[in-house]
């Protein structure tokens, strides 16, 4: 669908920076409530598992944590490894750490990953990164449970392939694996593509900037229960505040909502997350009352309402990039770059009702600080993740909590 004339407010290099941290559509915004905190900082316990090392371990992880078939959890690092452009690795729920694969092994390898892995109905594991590959615009990367890796396909191949994907990978219904690129495609503001297992890919859909179409998307798409894929992209919209869009496996897409100005949230970096009656619960970076970013829930037909706006007192998490999580005890659950009592991040527990609670701040680089990556719940009521930095070197740790 084309559209009136727009820029995007955020350049794609802009994005990039954040991270290294959509047609035409009516949805419209319901009335924004007051937002109801519950102030209990520091509820619930959290501990260091691993503090990443000195090269050859990995350093960095960006990425949410991935629990394997067999238990134990699987993620990536930005740097680090033997070639200093970051590791695949597994963690076992007590804390013990293995680098199986360092990326960067040769010119045309995967290299940086800022993006969780998958693993799909094959067993293996799948990934993105927004560097390296044949063509220096990112890849798309296979990697066994032990460690054998290889490079399925290279970004930037032609001129209207995307590039530059941060994005996790998906695995639809029909065994594809879905993805988005921030830039590159035919209008140069990226793209939605599919892959086989084996690395034949198509573009789906090209973002279009001259348009009120969102752009620069850098969140994983999802697949609603109607079998069609959502996503947010940061920039672009009709109010150039980002947008939330619907994509069909065929490639039909359509925005189904546009940011508005505060205090409506404002350049949503996260993917959605989507209950049982069909609801898609998502935040944003910025916007909100006190413009440290909200929490948000719309339905498909872009029907959106603000349910929470962080910063409503000293302890709350703010500047939220990663996704939340619908946990098993029905609580939405999320963390922040910043915010907490120390200003290195939190984490934090909301109602689908939108009362939220602060759990945790992160209080010194002992324990992290800055966590880039979303909650993975595990089992016994302990969840788990990572930091950018902090821990007993300095390069980050994967840490355990318990609410």
């Amino acid at each position: 669908m084309k559209h009136s004339t727009r820029k995007g407010l955020i350049s794609l290099t802009a994005i990039s920076s954040l991270v290294a941290g959509c047609g035409g559509g009516t949805g419209t915004q319901q009335s924004i409530p007051n937002s109801p905190v519950v102030v209990t900082p520091n509820t619930g316990t959290e501990s260091v598992l691993y503090s990443f090392g000195a090269a050859p371990d990995g350093q960095s992880s960006w990425a949410q944590l991935t629990k394997g078939v067999d238990g134990n959890l699987y993620g990536v690092t930005y740097s680090g490894g033997a070639n200093g452009l970051g590791t695949f690795f597994r963690v076992t729920p007590a804390g013990v750490e293995q680098v199986l694969y360092s990326f960067g092994s040769n010119s045309a390898d995967a290299q940086q990953p800022v993006s969780a892995v998958i693993q799909a109905n094959d067993g293996n594991f799948y990934g993105t990164t927004p560097t390296g590959g044949a063509n220096g615009s990112g890849a798309a990367y296979m990697i066994t449970p032990s460690g054998t890796e290889t490079v399925i396909y290279s970004f930037g191949n032609g001129a209207t392939d995307g590039t530059a994907p941060y994005a996790s990978l998906v695995q639809g219904t029909d065994n594809k694996l879905y993805g988005v690129t921030s830039a590159g495609g035919a209008n140069s503001a990226g793209t939605v593509f599919n892959l086989t297992l084996a690395g034949t890919e198509s573009v789906l859909y090209s973002f279009d900037p001259t348009t009120t179409d969102g752009t620069g998307p850098v969140s994983a798409l999802i697949q609603g229960i109607d079998g069609n894929f959502y996503g947010t992209a940061p920039a672009g919209g009709a109010n150039l505040n980002g947008a939330v869009y619907s994509i069909t496996p065929g490639g039909i897409e359509t925005v189904i909502y546009s940011f508005n100005p505060p205090p409506d949230g404002t350049y949503p970096f996260a993917a959605l997350v989507q209950d049982s009656q069909g609801n898609f619960y998502g935040d944003t970076y910025s916007g909100g009352t006190l413009y440290g970013g909200v929490v948000f829930k719309i339905d498909t037909s872009g029907n959106e309402s603000v349910l929470y706006s962080f910063g409503t007192n000293t302890n709350d998490a703010s500047d939220t990039k990663a996704p939340l999580i619908l946990a098993s005890d029905g609580y939405l659950y999320g963390t922040s770059t910043r915010g907490g009592e120390n200003g290195n991040g939190a984490i934090f527990r909301i109602t689908t009702a939108g009362i939220e609670t602060p759990l945790y701040s992160f209080s010194s680089a002992t324990t992290g600080q800055f966590p880039y990556a979303t909650l993975t719940e595990g089992t016994g009521g302990l969840f788990y993740g990572t930091t950018i930095s902090g821990g007993t070197n300095g390069f980050g740790v994967i840490y355990s909590y318990t609410p």
